[in-house]
């Protein structure tokens, strides 16, 4: 986001000029965010208490997927979490953060991307081909909405299969968990 910054362990610097990415498979929600942002009146951005000026706003359409196929990349760590069955009337307790080489991380993220797609909307029809590349893995400590902790994750690059619809969706949305904290977010 900003390559001049100077680097912070565990954290993601911010300082000089950069660029930052909000993504929603709703286009409603793109077109008022970026319409709230070109207002001189909203120019600066309260992001976690670093003030950012926004100097320009560029909407970028998610690609049509027209052959039910993608390859998708991740810039940032992917972070998925295995889950202990509930009791009857109970919520779903994480237990330990996923990475691609556990076993249970494919299966994991086909579920996880196919409940995204049909919380958007979409067919719940996504299966991944494969893991074709994964990056380093990192832990970040994250708080908001009640919960807080160490998240870990590593990029990856993933082969996908599914209707168009939920692929462009995934793209736009980003792919895992914890994507409103950053992580998951697909290279444009």
């Amino acid at each position: 986001m900003f390559p001049q910054a100077r680097r912070m362990r565990g954290k993601y610097a911010a300082g000089g000029a950069g660029h930052g990415e909000f993504g929603s498979p709703l286009p409603e929600l793109v077109q008022a965010l970026a319409l709230h942002f070109m207002n001189p009146a909203h120019s600066v951005l309260d992001w976690g208490g670093v003030a950012l000026q926004v100097g320009s706003v560029t909407v970028q359409q998610a690609p049509s997927f027209t052959a039910g196929r993608a390859r998708l990349r991740t810039v940032n760590p992917l972070h998925l979490s295995e889950y202990k069955q509930p009791e009857p009337g109970g919520e779903h307790t994480a237990v330990r953060a996923l990475l691609p080489e556990d076993p249970a991380y494919p299966v994991a993220l086909e579920r996880n991307l196919n409940r995204r797609a049909e919380t958007f909307g979409q067919d719940p029809g996504i299966t991944v081909e494969g893991i074709t590349w994964v990056g380093v893995r990192r832990t970040f400590r994250v708080s908001g909405q009640g919960h807080s902790g160490r998240r870990t994750g590593a990029p990856v690059e993933i082969e996908l299969t599914g209707s168009s619809g939920a692929l462009s969706a995934l793209w736009s949305a980003g792919l895992g968990q914890q994507t409103g904290a950053g992580f998951g977010w697909v290279a444009a």
